[in-house]
C-alpha cells in the first residue's frame, strides 16, 4: 500500500473510525521530525525554505540566526516581496543545505 492508496481510503470514508488515531500519529511524527531538524541546525547554517505558504517562498535560501523549539529565526539571503532580513519560520519548513 502506498500513500495514494492510504489517501484514497481516507477520502472514501473507509477509515472514518480511525481518523483520530491517524491524526494523532501524524501529529506525533511531525513533532519528532521537528525535533530532529532542530537538533541538526546551528547558528550560521545555510538552509532552504521548503513546503511553506506563500508558495513563492519555496526554495528561498537563508542563514540560521537562532533555533527555538519549533521555529527558527533566519536571515534571508535576499529580499522577497514583503519579507526582508530576518523572519521566523517553522522548523518543519527548513532543509539544511
Amino acid at each position: 500500500m502506498d500513500v495514494k492508496d492510504i489517501v484514497a481510503e481516507v477520502l472514501s470514508g473507509k477509515l472514518d473510525d480511525h481518523l483520530s488515531y491517524i491524526s494523532k500519529t501524524v501529529r506525533g511524527r511531525r513533532e519528532e521530525l521537528t525535533s530532529i531538524v532542530a537538533a541538526s541546525l546551528q547558528m550560521g547554517d545555510a538552509v532552504k525554505i521548503i513546503d511553506i505558504k506563500p508558495k513563492y517562498m519555496i526554495g528561498v535560501t537563508a542563514k540560521i540566526v537562532r533555533v527555538n523549539r519549533k521555529r527558527a529565526v533566519v536571515d534571508l539571503d535576499r529580499d522577497f516581496d514583503r519579507y526582508r532580513g530576518e523572519i521566523t519560520v517553522p522548523l518543519a519548513c527548513l532543509q539544511k543545505i
